[in-house]
């Protein structure tokens, strides 16, 4: 949960820094209400792309360091961080940096899961 009242739950989340104290919140009590440091989306059909886009822009400013937007119907990754501009990366091979350096993601495997095949 954001000041807002909006809620963001990514694909998958990391946070190196350690909360203090208790982060859940009475309406939803098994939902972390933290920002995390990194985030992955994972596009499961072309139609999510551009909301899924605007969403990693949220995250990054509300606080994540980083973030990972994975388009497997176009084997690219649109990479997020506070630092640069989202950049498109393509290859097999995607290296952590900041709050996920020595992170390592082969990417031929995700590319060739026949469930993101489906939507075409």
């Amino acid at each position: 949960f954001f000041p807002d009242g909006s809620m963001m739950c990514p694909d998958i989340a990391f946070s190196a820094s350690k909360s203090t104290g208790d982060t859940r919140d009475v309406r939803w009590p098994n939902v972390l209400t933290v920002c995390p440091d990194f985030v992955i989306e994972i596009c499961s059909s072309p139609k999510e792309l551009r909301p899924l886009k605007d969403k990693m822009l949220r995250w990054i400013a509300r606080g994540a360091k980083c973030g990972w937007l994975i388009v497997p119907q176009e084997e690219c990754v649109f990479e997020y961080s506070r630092e640069t501009k989202p950049s498109v990366v393509e290859g097999d091979l995607m290296v952590g940096e900041g709050p996920v350096s020595g992170f390592y993601l082969s990417l031929p495997g995700i590319w060739s899961l026949d469930v993101y095949r489906r939507h075409y």
